[in-house]
Formats: C-alpha cells, sequence, structure tokens
C-alpha cells in the first residue's frame, strides 16, 4: 500500500508511537558529527558540524529544505533581520554560501508564514512563503538554473512579481508547490477578495519550464471559491495517474464571525487526471470551483464542533489504487474517536469505520496557530506491503491525563475496513517481512532537549523548544511513514520559543520580546546497510544484538552485463538500475550473498522501483536456479516501495533458501525503461508473516482459479453448483517463536447459500488436527480479510501451523492465510 500524508511535523509522534523501544538498538552504534556528509546511504547518522546559519527564534515557523544529487539548499528567516534567507551547500561541503532577500517584509509573529521551496525539471529555484494575508505575491525564481553552492549571493534569486493574474493576488496566504498526476510543476494558494477576508478563493497554477512562465490549471477557473467567512483547507497528492485532493471548509462562529479551528465541517474529496476535469470518488463530475454548496465530494458530512482538524486526516491507497482516509471526530459523547473511511462503488458513496474506543478528547480551538502541548490525535498508514490487502493505521490520543489506552496499531481489512484486532497498548511494528527494517528517526546526538537557559520576562515566563523540519527525501518529496526505506533523510534543527497564537510576544510593560538568535543546524539519518565484502559479497544488515535483519540490493553492488545499466535521477538518492532493451540472458544485473548455517528458510523480497507506463513496468527476478519471475510495477512515475510478486495477478512470492551457502540473485530486464533503486530479502518470521503462497495439497472436488484481484493470485473452493460437504486444502504456516498470534484468512462468500468453509488446526505442539469448525464468512462480492474461526488468539510454539480447509457450501472462496504476532508468551504463560 502506498501511504501518503500531509506536509506537517508529525515524524516525531509516528516515531514514538510505532517505534518506541523496538529497534531502537540500532542507533547505539551511531557515528559522532564530522565535517560532511558521505554522498550515500551507508555512512553513520551524523550532525554537519558548521551550523547553517543564525536564525530567528521568537516563535516556530516552517523552514524550507531541498536536496539533489550534488548540492543542498536551506531557506529560512535569519537571526539578524528575519527576513528571508536562502543557504546552499555543496553534498561534499560544510561551507555554506547564503543570501538574504531584503525586498520583502520582515516575518512577524504568525505561524502561518512558513516557507516552500522546489526545484523545476531545467533547474531553477523556486521560493515562496511569508505570505499570510500578504498583499503582494512574494515568489522568488533563480536566474539562472542551479548547479553549485557557488552561484548563491546577490542577485541569484529574483522576484516574479505575479503568478496568475495581479488582480487575484491582493490578500495572499498558503502557497504550496505540489507536482502533478503526470508530473506537472504546479502551485497553489489562497487569496482572499475583500479587505474583511470573508470571501476568497484557492487557485492552481501550472509552471511550464521551458517558457518560464504560469498558466491556470484548472483551465481558468479557480479550485475553490467561497464567500460570507467560509474557506477551504484542501490536501493534495498525485498517485496513481491522478491528483487526489481531501479537503474540509470553515464555517462561522456562533455569532456569525469568521470561523476558527473548532468550525472545520464536512470532510470531502476530489479527483484529476488531467487538471481540468475532476471527478468525485465513483467518477462523478465535479464542477468547478467547488464552493461550500459542493456536496457530492462529501466523505463524511462532519459538523461544526465535531472534531474534524485541518492538515490532521491522513491518506492511503489500497492495491487497486482506491483511496482510504483516517481522520479524527468526536463521537456522540464528545470523545475523541479515530475513523477509517473507503468509497463504495455499489453505493456511491463513502463508508466509514470507527476504530476507537476512546474515554478521552482532544479538544481544540481558537484562532491562529494552536499550540496543543500535550494534546494531540494522530493516526497514520504505517508502512507496509502495498499488494497484501491489509493495512495498519497507527493511533495516538494524547490529552493532559496522558496515552489514551485505545492508542496502538489497528490492523484493518483494505477492503471493508473492519479492524481485525488491535493489541492493547501495543507498540509493534506490522510491516511485511519485505519491507526494510529499518528506523529512521533524530539522529543520534540530537536530543528534545533544549540547549538554551534563555526564559522570557514576566507575564509569562517561557522557554525554548526544539523544532525540527519534517525528514526530506530527495525530490519528488513525499513524506512516508515509519519504518522508512533506504533512502538518505535530511531534517533541520532549530529552536523558538512556543507559539503565542500569531500574536507578538511583549513583556509586561507591553514592549515586544526579543530572544536570541538560534543555531539552525542540519541532520543527516539513515538506515544502516553495510558495504560489500572484500569478495564483492552483499553483507547481511544486522541490529545491534548482531541479529540479521536482511540483506540490501543496492546498484552500486551489482555486477552488470548487456544492456543493465546505472544512471542517476533526481528522484533517486544515488544510482539506479535501467535497462535500454528487453529481455535477454545478458542484460542482467546480478548480486552474491550468504546465507549462514542455521538462517534457512522462506524469504521475501521488495523493492523501490519506477515505471512510466504499461510499457516499461516489470523485470524478471531469480535467485540461483529458480523459476524467473515476471514482476509487474505497480506505481507510476514516482518511486514507490513494494514486494517482488509473480505476474500481472501481482501473486505473492516466496523463496526457499538453504543455509551455510551462498546464493545469487539477478534481476534481467523484461521492458526497457523500468527503473529499480533497490531490493531488499529478507527472512519470513516478523510481526507480520506474509500470505500463504498456496496449499500443499487440493482434493476432493476442491479447485484453483486464477483470480487477479486475489493477492495469492489465485481462489480455491468447490466451484458454485457442485457437491456440499467435500474437497480439501492444506496449508502450512511457519511459526517463527513462540507467542499468541492471530490468524486471518481472506475470503469471498457471494451470498448466504456460499459463505463457509469447515476449517481445522494443529498448532505445531499438538499431535494430532481439533476437531473441524464451522466458519461463517461475510456476504459480499469483494475479497475480504477475516479473523480466521477459532483463530483471534492462538498459543504457538515455534514450528509450523497445519490447516485442514474443508467445502462446507459451493461457491466460497479462499484466497490466502496470514499469521499476525500479538505478543510474546512465556514458559507456562497462556493467551486470554
Amino acid at each position: 500500500m502506498t501511504r501518503h500524508r500531509s506536509v506537517r511535523r508529525r515524524w516525531r509522534v509516528l516515531a514514538a508511537a510505532l517505534c518506541a523501544g523496538l529497534f531502537a538498538s540500532l542507533f547505539a552504534a551511531s557515528a559522532s558529527a564530522s565535517g560532511d556528509f558521505p554522498d550515500d546511504v551507508l555512512g553513520k547518522n551524523q550532525r554537519l558540524a558548521a551550523p547553517v546559519d543564525t536564525v530567528w527564534s521568537g516563535h516556530p515557523v516552517g523552514f524550507a529544505l531541498v536536496t539533489t544529487q550534488t548540492f543542498q539548499l536551506a531557506a529560512y528567516y535569519n537571526g539578524v533581520d528575519r527576513h528571508i534567507t536562502l543557504a546552499a551547500r555543496d553534498l561534499d561541503s560544510d561551507t555554506w554560501s547564503r543570501t538574504t532577500l531584503s525586498d520583502t517584509r520582515a516575518v512577524g509573529w504568525d505561524s502561518h508564514n512558513y516557507l516552500a521551496m522546489k526545484i523545476d525539471s531545467a533547474g531553477y529555484v523556486h521560493l515562496s512563503g511569508n505570505m499570510h494575508y500578504s498583499n503582494t505575491m512574494i515568489y522568488y525564481r533563480s536566474a539562472q538554473p542551479m548547479t553549485a553552492a557557488a552561484q548563491i549571493g546577490a542577485g541569484f534569486m529574483q522576484r516574479v512579481a505575479s503568478v496568475l493574474n495581479p488582480a487575484q493576488e491582493t490578500r495572499l496566504t498558503y502557497p504550496t508547490f505540489l507536482t502533478g498526476p503526470n508530473g506537472e510543476f504546479l502551485f497553489s494558494y489562497r487569496n482572499h477578495s475583500d479587505d474583511s477576508l470573508k470571501a476568497g478563493s484557492l487557485y492552481l497554477a501550472r509552471y511550464d519550464a521551458a517558457t518560464r512562465t504560469f498558466s491556470s490549471a484548472t483551465g481558468g477557473p479557480a479550485l475553490f471559491s467561497w464567500s460570507g467567512a467560509y474557506s477551504a483547507y484542501p490536501e493534495c497528492v498525485a498517485h496513481g495517474g491522478y491528483l487526489h485532493c481531501f479537503f474540509m471548509w470553515r464555517g462561522l462562529t456562533d455569532n456569525g464571525d469568521i470561523g476558527l479551528a473548532e468550525d472545520n465541517y464536512r470532510l470531502s474529496y476530489m479527483r484529476t487526471a488531467d487538471l481540468a476535469n475532476w471527478t468525485d470518488a465513483f467518477g462523478r463530475s465535479v464542477a468547478l470551483p467547488v464552493t461550500p454548496a459542493t456536496t457530492l465530494t462529501t466523505v463524511d458530512d462532519i459538523p461544526r464542533k465535531g472534531g474534524l482538524a485541518n492538515g490532521q486526516p491522513a491518506l492511503s491507497f489500497d492495491r487497486n489504487g482506491v483511496p482510504m482516509l483516517a481522520y479524527h471526530k468526536y463521537d456522540a459523547g464528545g470523545k475523541s474517536q479515530i475513523h477509517v473511511a473507503r468509497p463504495v462503488a455499489a453505493t456511491g458513496a463513502w463508508r466509514s469505520v470507527q476504530l476507537t474506543r476512546s474515554v478521552s478528547r482532544w479538544q481544540f480551538s481558537g484562532g491562529g496557530t494552536i499550540s496543543s502541548g500535550t494534546n494531540k490525535a494522530d493516526n497514520s498508514f504505517a508502512a507496509d506491503d502495498p499488494l497484501d490487502g491489509v493495512s495498519t493505521v497507527a493511533v495516538l490520543i494524547e490529552t493532559s491525563d496522558g496515552k489514551d489506552p485505545s492508542s496502538g496499531p489497528y490492523i484493518i481489512d483494505d477492503t471493508t475496513l473492519t479492524p481485525l484486532f488491535s493489541p492493547p497498548g501495543s507498540t509493534l511494528i506490522y510491516t511485511a517481512p519485505n519491507t526494510p527494517l529499518c528506523v529512521s528517526g533524530p539522529a543520534t546526538g540530537d536530543s528534545d532537549d533544549s540547549t538554551s537557559t534563555y526564559q522570557t520576562p514576566e507575564p509569562a515566563p517561557v522557554g525554548m523548544l526544539v523544532r525540527r523540519s519534517p525528514i526530506v527525501y530527495p525530490p519528488p518529496v513525499e513524506v512516508h511513514n515509519y519504518p522508512v526505506l533506504s533512502r538518505l533523510h535530511y531534517y533541520l534543527r532549530w529552536e523558538t520559543l512556543p507559539s503565542n497564537g500569531d500574536r507578538t510576544r511583549k513583556t509586561q510593560d507591553g514592549v515586544e520580546i526579543l530572544p536570541p538568535a538560534s543555531d539552525l543546524l542540519l541532520y543527516r539519518t539513515a538506515c544502516e546497510f553495510p558495504r560489500p565484502t572484500a569478495s564483492g559479497r552483499v553483507a547481511p544488515t544486522v541490529n545491534a544484538g548482531n541479529e540479521v535483519l536482511g540483506f540490501m540490493f543496492k546498484p552500486s553492488a551489482a555486477t552488470l552485463s548487456g544492456s543493465m545499466t546505472r544512471r542517476t535521477d533526481a528522484g533517486a538518492f544515488g544510482d539506479h538500475l535501467v535497462s535500454t532493451a528487453g529481455y535477454a540472458p545478458a542484460n542482467v544485473a546480478s548480486w552474491t550473498f550468504d546465507i549462514a548455517s542455521g538462517q534457512k528458510g522462506d524469504y521475501a523480497l521488495g523493492g523501490a522501483a519506477l515505471a512510466r507506463s504499461a510499457n516499461d513496468d516489470s523485470f524478471y527476478v531469480q535467485i540461483d536456479g529458480g523459476p524467473l519471475l515476471d514482476w509487474h510495477l505497480t506505481g507510476r512515475n514516482v518511486w514507490n516501495y513494494e514486494p517482488v510478486s509473480a505476474g500481472p495477478t501481482h501473486a505473492a512470492t516466496a523463496f526457499a533458501l538453504s543455509g551455510d551457502a551462498t546464493h545469487t540473485l539477478r534481476v534481467y530486464a523484461r521492458e526497457p525503461g523500468a527503473k529499480l533503486e533497490y531490493l531488499w530479502l529478507s527472512k519470513v518470521g516478523r510481526n507480520k508473516l506474509p500470505p500463504s503462497y498456496g496449499a500443499s495439497e487440493i482434493a476432493d472436488g476442491f479447485v484453483e482459479t486464477p483470480d487477479i484481484r486475489a493477492v495469492s493470485g489465485h481462489a480455491v473452493g468447490l466451484p458454485q453448483g457442485s457437491a456440499a460437504n467435500t474437497g480439501v486444502a492444506s496449508y502450512r504456516l511457519p511459526v517463527p517463536v513462540r507467542g499468541c498470534y492471530a490468524l486471518l484468512g481472506r475470503t469471498q462468500a457471494p451470498n448466504p447459500s456460499a459463505d463457509s468453509f469447515y476449517l481445522s488446526y494443529q498448532r505445531p505442539q499438538d499431535s494430532a488436527y481439533a476437531p473441524a469448525q464451522t466458519w461463517n464468512l461475510p456476504n459480499g462480492a469483494e475479497w475480504t480479510w477475516r479473523t480466521a474461526q477459532g483463530g483471534d488468539n492462538l498459543l504457538l510454539e515455534p514450528g509450523a501451523l497445519a490447516l485442514k480447509l474443508a467445502g462446507r457450501e459451493s461457491g466460497a472462496r479462499l484466497d490466502a492465510f496470514m499469521l499476525m504476532f500479538k505478543r510474546p508468551v512465556g514458559a507456562g504463560g497462556a493467551c486470554d
């Protein structure tokens, strides 16, 4: 599944919620700071020795950071006169070149005056910001393409007077750079059309790098328009050939004034493939501009004061590109609850499911920037296998009374959104074994504690707090969740006073408080992947306890032949593999690696790849002399992580590898143009085991039929109309450690006369199968994951869980089984 977040400062929350203690040992051996950073992902987590600059520290406001293959750019408000400053360094240097843009206003105390930056396809730098209710467009573009830090200086950044129309750029706010559904360079902004700020529009502009001009991306109309003190809050992301936008409206207060944070209402969604023609999730045309009267796009008609917060929802997609939204709202008793919604084609409406049973209330209200303190509600789609049909939503609801007991990972079926289970208080990471088990968080030595002793004078003595920019990926920028993959991550760290509701902070005598400037520091953090051995073999990635996590296969360690070549790409940090020709035995990249004694077993493989179309979306993958798998990629136009699967049905695949042996991984060209950034191989046997790869035996009337919607690529069951109470299929699922497990099954039951199986278990510690149980299935045409009959809390010893599935009604079908680890159990313990 591909996950997308709003670009917000939420990665520390995820690191705490998902990763607490589980992989902390990964950072124990991190190196100290050095003068510069290596330009690949093989180095240690560290801080650049030289500060970027000193910065304004009176209030939190967003800075921008962009990284390319050769240089890095940081945009911020300096600590001398509070003007926008652009700093650059070459990646092999710790020397910064700087230029200050003094022809616009200095930043005040408004945290909405963040900075945004992007580099276009021709290499020109674009920078916008400091624009909350600005009466002029504050937009800069470089005078020439940027290739090195030495170019930074007076005159390098030039002011762009207008983007679309000066008449529509008079009271501006919320500048945002976006990538379109086909890679377009987009810029959006909001403009209020009256001095009272009660009417306005949000515009979407498309930039042409060849002519260096903007035009309306929609063909003329604004994307959103409103009057009467309403306003729209959209967030948009490109995925699967569409630009997806979810949004909410802010209404009036009870007194009819301009709305406050608690006045958000009606969560909505729309999308476009060409920027001019927009539809709802069901393909129904949406007229532009969208206004408060537009209801076709409604996801959940949450009323004012219903708990809907802008910047809080999270967007994800299932294996077929269907959107899912996780968000917060209050229940009938006023408590905070997390919901997940997705469109249902059969009804033409969105279905929303409540995940939590919280007893707490995240209270937010007021205008300006809200300082929540310990109060928060976070719902994040965790990085995971994008094709297995199961998602993990990491929930954190916290108030001054502490963390709500409903916080934790929720395992849901992508189709029905049914919560399959949620271990109370668990911090386990439910990722598939082909997801690189490497967590990237704050670099070693980067403390959450302020280094400043400054305290404001009366009447409100407060100290400095640590701020961090979002972890930044090389372009195109995408904010993913944890655990992250192999890319290098940079972030900025500085310290400021807390937010003061966008108001000037003053002493009792009315004097503006001016705290000392803060050092702006650059950190980098990266997954730790070892270099190849002296013999050229790929070495295993291990944790601090020397436990093998997996093998990382990077282009730099590959042996290449034929048309397979290494190239660079602005979207991938370092090299990637691409072929200029189709399949031939000689067009191959290969790696060798050793599986140690005692490490034999089933292994899963995944990788980061990019395809532009159906004509360049596949490779052949092979380990040793095994089958040649035709791996078809699902992502388009962006680098996308996904498991290696077999064929256009994306059938789940495992590799049985022997121990104390040397193995060879080969990737062959299949279609020219497909790009591969890396592959990750890891042993099956983490918290989330992969779906079963098929029955070991099918007999007595059961048949196996291909099905492109099945995660295994096929379905097992009695054909419709055949005799009932016949058929059998046997499965064996590996159990890595003693503990409590949940057994899930993905099934399809078209009607009440075709909605059951018989299921019997033989646990590793048992000598025979237990009596069969009737497994009643939910009705529906879609494949859905459900907890198997009797499988909600299984105590299992290491070994293999044997299953026998027997036919009860013809027409019921099984796709796959999956084991989910819930908690360890010591000797003599039990599963409650």
